[in-house]
Parts: structure tokens; C-alpha cells; sequence
């Protein structure tokens, strides 16, 4: 994969999500569920936003999603659109047809996509 997330600018939330960040889970691998502190799914709705859609984000959404079902739990979880993005090799891997097919994986696993 390109190298991302690499320093601590590339870290950092970005400044206009930073206020409604209550919790920042760093992690290590393309699944942020297993460094969740499970005291935090708690609440009824989640937002994941951040990169890649077809991979960190479609991961952390689904493993979050299917934890909620098994503990019986009615909570939301959000991906918006606009928050999240993946990149673009050219005859490798195609943005455009990356992001929906995450899209569409996460929308028929109940998750709620929103503009």
C-alpha cells in the first residue's frame, strides 16, 4: 500500500473533527475494533470517517456493526461520505470502484451511509 498515516501530521485529526473527538484509538493494523476500549460501545450511535474506505474504515465498521448485533445492541453506525476516501493506482486499484463496492458492503451489513 502507499505509505499513509506516516507522521504525526498525517496522524493528527483533522482540526474541524478534532472538537467532536472524544476518543482517539491508535492502532497498528487495518482494524481499529481490537484497540477499542470496549467501555466506549456504549452509545447508540458511532461515526467512522478516515482512510481507506475499502479497508480501514469498511474494517472498523463492519467488526463495530457485527459486535453491536451480537450483543444484541440497536446502535448506529455512520460512515460519511465525504469523510472518508481511498486512493487511486492506476490498472491496480481503481478509486472510484473501491469506494463503492465498500460502500455497498457496508450499506447491505446495515451501516448508514450518509453525504
Amino acid at each position: 500500500y502507499p505509505s499513509h498515516c506516516a507522521t504525526k501530521y498525517e496522524q493528527d485529526i483533522d482540526k474541524e473533527l478534532k472538537p467532536f473527538a472524544k476518543k482517539i484509538v491508535r492502532k497498528n493494523s487495518t482494524n481499529a475494533f481490537e484497540n477499542l476500549d470496549r467501555k466506549l460501545l456504549k452509545y447508540d450511535n458511532y461515526i467512522v470517517v478516515g482512510v481507506c474506505s475499502d479497508i480501514c474504515v469498511l474494517n472498523l465498521s463492519l467488526s463495530l456493526k457485527s459486535y453491536l448485533n451480537e450483543k444484541n445492541r440497536k446502535s448506529n453506525v455512520y460512515v460519511p461520505l465525504s469523510l472518508v476516501d481511498t486512493y487511486d493506482i492506476k490498472n491496480i486499484h481503481d478509486r472510484d470502484l473501491y469506494n463503492l463496492m465498500a460502500v455497498t458492503l457496508l450499506k447491505d451489513a446495515g451501516i448508514k451511509i450518509v453525504k
